[in-house]
């Protein structure tokens, strides 16, 4: 850490303590924290395409303060809605895990605005996803926009324009403004707060968004304290450099994404920029190193990585440190290759892009092969002649001539290989028609390399470095970065907690942390141990031990060891009444009031298993005794003996508990109670149904692990986007297919299928052109190696 990062955060940290001392003495009050609640959501991961859990928090006091101030709980939550709204898995577009966090945050889905979500995305969808509620600080309109896993959307990213705001995502973001104005007219909510989020290209649409509305306040009936901004890795797209403080502009400063598009070109970002970073994160690299032996590609290393620093969850990875090189390959880019010359070729991008998204698995399988075959016999050349061979487009020749000599040389090794069978005559004419403006770009960057010998170390080394770069865009990265920075996350330790304790009912009365009261249930939990270290329930004169474990915002634990002093203990007698046990004590001098009975009841209840166990339940009347214990329950089957776990089978069973005397365990009774497990019901939180991509072909229907039998445990509906029943489609469509259950099974699960003669991929451009690059270069290291030869 540098000596200004050192004196910065010892600043800090002098200002944090004055401030807490500062309010602790003021008007003897006892701060209050935010009232939060918490669960877990789900997303979509950026690096393998497959559904996550984790956790997130929220607090309606989130939006009591301007949204100028930087808020690091309310960045984690709208990350996390930036996140939920990426595109499901295998292909299939909604808004359901969004839905689902909003629903568990208190806004409203009957209310909710989904737009382009639920549709195969095109260059003109922008998936949108518009909610609000009613806070004690006024109303709130929540706005996700689409940000990973949106198809052939992102393809419009690269209709830059040669002038002004970005083209394709202002565009974007000017139907997002649009889409928020109907909503707020249509729910009458103008003038309630706004807070907008978004990923990447949804990151870079949302700060469009935020520039438009700050520039027009008063069409929405607010200031600019009223307007919450978070975006995550975007791109520059605004053609002015407005710093909206309430834009706050999210950057793992390790991501090259967000330095697309660059400052060369004209475009910034509208807000402040806030950047992610770990201290000592292990940087392993490669670079050139020239020696008497010739040039080479050599590691690098640089201190190590804490993994302490971030949390012990295998969904989080170790970030890596990009070096200066791959920092400055996109102001290399930016540089050679200016804004209007892209503009002028982005048609190609684009075309190349939509080609690619029409692939289904097989063409796409077809095609990665045809690929591999064509230049299977090159391999990635001596350094030394690939610098030699990047002058074969002269530092004379025109960027236009150069990329006429670099289509030609990729069109002659594609042709030379026969694509007959593996993709059709019609796509491949579109591949190759792309080509011309694809290879404008990469030879202008060659030419430029070969001017530039510095330069050419990047060339050498992008090609070693695009995993470990193209894995800083990687969501789970970025969320582990916002996190570390959260205290929800990493909450506060209770290892120095104040602990009381009533001894004469071995009760925790009260938890201080630095002079605050917390919560029992929300903020700590507590057990007992005994003298022997073994965890109890007091009831007993004797030495415990209250042991305070940190829950939500709190963590680690506190102990307090004391001394109970419990009443004598005294003549209990038990009465069973079926599902309940009744006690009550018969001496006269009675502490829980002579003849005063105490109720143990046993609930259970008729139920169709539905993945869930079907437990009892025990409820105790108030004020029941310490001195009486309640037994585990058990459950017995009337067909087949007694069962150890709650059951899950269809039948009848009965459910057991013990009441007993803890000081002998003698006196006791049982309290019983029969119930019926009727059937076993299907639905969408126990079963899945898996089909084939692109077809209404089910392979399985699983209930929790069990695989199920069709014509047995179920048997399949299908129906069409109407709701009519249909027999099973084969012709392009959407449809829903239905595993309605039998015998033993009832209840029904469902799916929706898409038949289509396209399945979408997803692809980056970046990754496209490195390929490009690699391939160029590797096909003309052959080539020269083969002239070498002849010449010899």
């Amino acid at each position: 850490m540098s000596m200004r990062k050192r004196s910065s955060a010892i600043l800090t940290a002098l200002i944090y303590v004055i401030s807490v001392v500062f309010f602790s003495f003021s008007s003897g009050a006892v701060s209050v924290e935010p009232k939060i609640s918490s669960g877990e959501f789900r997303f979509i991961s950026y690096e393998n395409g497959e559904s996550i859990k984790t956790k997130y928090f929220y607090s309606d006091e989130f939006f009591s303060h301007s949204g100028k101030e930087k808020n690091v709980h309310l960045r984690t939550y709208m990350l996390d809605l930036a996140l939920t709204a990426f595109g499901a898995d295998k292909g299939n577009y909604n808004a359901g895990f969004t839905m689902e966090l909003l629903d568990k945050t208190g806004f409203s889905l009957k209310d909710l605005m989904s737009v382009d979500m639920e549709e195969v995305p095109t260059e003109e969808t922008i998936g949108t996803v518009i909610s609000h509620k009613t806070t004690e600080y006024g109303d709130v309109v929540a706005v996700v926009v689409r940000g990973g896993g949106y198809g052939l959307e992102w393809a419009n990213t690269f209709d830059i324009g040669s002038a002004g705001d970005a083209r394709g995502l202002s565009d974007a973001s000017r139907k997002v403004t649009k889409r928020i104005k109907e909503y707020e007219k249509k729910y009458d909510l103008s003038g309630a707060k706004i807070f907008i989020t978004g990923y990447s290209r949804g990151g870079a649409v949302a700060d469009l968004a935020g520039k438009y509305i700050n520039e027009h306040l008063s069409e929405f009936g607010i200031g600019a304290d009223d307007l919450y901004v978070y975006t995550f890795e975007a791109p520059a797209a605004s053609c002015t450099e407005n710093r909206f403080e309430n834009i706050h502009n999210v950057v793992n400063v390790n991501d090259p994404i967000p330095l697309f598009f660059s400052e060369n070109w004209g475009l910034y970002r509208c807000g402040v920029r806030e950047p992610l970073a770990v201290e000592d994160v292990k940087v392993n690299y490669k670079q050139l190193e020239l020696s008497l032996t010739g040039i080479s590609i050599v590691n690098k290393y640089t201190s190590s990585f804490d993994m302490n620093i971030m949390r012990q969850n295998d969904l989080y990875d170790p970030p890596v440190s990009l070096s200066a090189a791959e920092k400055r390959i996109v102001d290399w880019m930016t540089r050679t290759v200016s804004r209007e010359e892209f503009d002028a070729h982005s048609e190609g991008v684009r075309k190349l892009l939509a080609l690619v998204y029409s692939f289904d698995p097989y063409e796409r399988t077809a095609m990665i092969n045809f690929i591999k075959d064509t230049f299977s016999e090159i391999t990635f050349g001596n350094i030394k002649k690939m610098y030699d061979l990047i002058s074969v487009f002269g530092s004379k020749a025109s960027d236009d001539e150069a990329g006429k000599k670099l289509f030609a040389i990729i069109s002659a090794a594609l042709d030379k290989k026969d694509h007959i069978g593996v993709i059709d005559e019609e796509k491949y004419r579109q591949f190759k028609s792309a080509l011309p403006d694809i290879s404008f770009i990469v030879a202008s960057l060659l030419r430029a390399d070969y001017k530039e010998t510095k330069t050419f170390e990047y060339t050498c080394t992008l090609y070693e470095h695009i995993a470990a770069m193209v894995s800083q865009h990687f969501t789970e990265k970025e969320l582990a970065l916002c996190e570390i920075e959260d205290s929800y996350y990493y909450p506060i330790s209770l290892a120095s907690a104040e602990i009381a304790v009533n001894e004469a009912t071995a009760d925790v009365v009260s938890v201080k942390v630095n002079n605050v009261i917390l919560n029992a249930g929300t903020d700590y939990a507590v057990s007992y141990r005994d003298s022997a270290g073994k965890i109890v329930e007091p009831s007993v004169s004797g030495e415990y031990t209250a042991v305070v474990s940190g829950v939500g915002s709190y963590s680690d634990t506190a102990e307090k060891t004391f001394v109970a002093v419990f009443p004598h203990y005294h003549k209990w007698v038990f009465e069973k009444r079926g599902h309940q046990v009744a006690v009550k004590c018969t001496e006269n001098e009675c502490d829980y009031s002579t003849g005063k009975e105490y109720v143990v009841e046993l609930i259970t209840e008729n139920k169709t298993y539905d993945g869930e166990p079907s437990k009892a339940h025990v409820k105790k009347s108030e004020g029941f005794p310490k001195e009486i214990a309640v037994g585990i329950i058990g459950y017995r089957s009337g067909e087949s003996g007694s069962v150890s776990t709650a059951p899950e089978m269809p039948g009848k069973y009965t459910a057991t508990v013990d009441v007993y005397v803890i000081a002998n365990g003698k006196e006791h009774a049982l309290a019983e109670c029969d119930f019926t497990i009727e059937a076993i019901r299907l639905d969408s939180k126990n079963t899945v149904i898996e089909t084939k991509e692109n077809s209404a072909e089910v392979i399985s229907v699983m209930f929790g692990e069990k695989l199920l039998e069709e014509g047995k445990d179920y048997s399949l509906r299908y129906f069409d986007k109407d709701g009519k029943e249909i027999t099973k489609p084969e012709n392009a469509g959407t449809y829903t297919v239905s595993a309605v259950g039998e015998n033993t099974y009832s209840g029904e699960c469902s799916k929706e299928i898409t038949i289509k003669n396209f399945v979408l991929l997803i692809v980056i451009f970046a990754g496209l052109a490195v390929v490009i690059i690699t391939f160029s270069i590797i096909f003309l290291s052959k080539k020269a190696s083969r002239k070498d030869k002849t010449e010899k």
